[in-house]
């Protein structure tokens, strides 16, 4: 019955699109602000314990947008475009978006540039166009020495690779493999502003009660390849609010971080090893800290509610798609976590419950 329904809504737009197509039908009348909110990184903050900064949402004008917002009216026929500011102010606005190397954090990529045999990351990067300035290029690199993956002369550690390495080692190579591909790309949880609610309880299926939001990711994606197995991918994805997209790219990049590991002989060829102990949630949760520290928050309790710190933030909030943010208490002292960005608030995206002993065993180095 679902499925024949599918069909059905999945025909319906389809005759709907060749509609608009053959009559030339379009928006006729569209409003602009020519406001964008993106995500900048801030290298460092006024705030002295915010050390080595996080993304930070703003909302700017620009005069890009403002034309791009003008060709979305009137495409094949005549129409019009009102925008909310006089000519003046639209002079004032920025004519380009800053370029991504200068508004996002460069920790990946300067290991990526490591990765090329390149001598100096600073004196690479400031041979660009538009060289961030060295006080970030060397933030990124004090908080990969810190974390272990450069070394004073700025050489790629055996740390640089180890998040899956350490999935394989410890034979739970499966999950862990998802979480890292998971980390390279955005979110593939929808979350539609008319439907949170319904998109907030389709991901809690995923949790099983195990205050994680990365283990539910790894079921998302092993419930996704079962339906694709069978046939209903596109079902799935669409009961479960999840992006197809998003899965298919976490598919392709667990391909290749697999290959490269196999290349480089540290997994083995038999995957029954490499997953001997991926059912053992505790040993995988240790992996997770392993992987995310520094990024690690204390859940703090007072008699009527809960909260979370950093060490350089102090309180921090779960953002709301996060499944610990449904929780009206978390029974894990620590919660570790990959991203922090800033709005009005620090607040800390995908999170899992650590307890005291998984938090130690990074600190002795696993």
């Amino acid at each position: 019955m679902l499925n024949s329904f599918l069909t059905f809504v999945s025909r319906v737009l389809e005759v709907h699109m060749l509609i608009l197509i053959h009559f030339h039908l379009d928006a006729l009348h569209s409003i602009s602000s020519s406001d964008i909110r993106s995500a900048q990184f801030f290298p460092y903050h006024q705030q002295a314990s915010c050390k080595f900064g996080f993304p930070q949402f703003l909302q700017e004008p620009l005069q890009e947008e403002s034309s791009g917002r003008r060709g979305r009216a009137g495409r094949v026929q005549p129409g019009e475009c009102y925008h909310l500011y006089p000519k003046c102010v639209y002079e004032a606005f920025s004519e380009y978006q800053l370029p991504e190397l200068l508004r996002t954090p460069l920790n990946s990529l300067c290991l990526q540039i490591k990765s090329l045999q390149v001598e100096s990351i600073g004196e690479f990067l400031s041979s660009a166009l538009q060289a961030p300035k060295p006080r970030t290029v060397q933030n990124a690199i004090d908080f990969l020495t810190m974390i272990g993956a450069l070394d004073e002369k700025e050489n790629l550690t055996n740390l640089a690779g180890k998040n899956a390495d350490n999935g394989a080692i410890f034979r739970c190579f499966d999950p862990v493999l998802t979480i890292v591909a998971g980390l390279s790309v955005r979110d593939p949880f929808l979350l539609p502003q008319d439907k949170r609610d319904l998109a907030g309880t389709a991901k809690s299926r995923f949790s099983a009660k195990d205050y994680s939001d990365h283990m539910a990711l790894v079921r998302a994606y092993e419930g996704w390849k079962d339906a694709e197995r069978e046939g209903s991918a596109y079902e799935y994805c669409w009961r479960n609010f999840l992006s197809a997209q998003t899965l298919q790219a976490i598919h392709s990049l667990r391909k290749q971080f697999s290959f490269i590991l196999k290349e480089a002989g540290l997994v083995d060829t038999d995957s029954s090893i490499n997953n001997k102990l991926s059912h053992n949630q505790s040993l995988v949760r240790a992996v997770i800290c392993s992987g995310l520290f520094p990024g690690i928050a204390s859940v703090v309790y007072r008699e009527t509610s809960m909260s979370f710190k950093t060490m350089d933030d102090g309180q921090v909030l779960l953002y709301a798609n996060s499944l610990n943010a449904r929780y009206q208490s978390i029974p894990y002292p620590w919660l570790v976590f990959g991203e922090k960005v800033k709005v009005n608030a620090v607040f800390i995206r995908d999170s899992t419950g650590v307890y005291l002993i998984q938090y130690l065993s990074y600190l002795v180095g696993l």
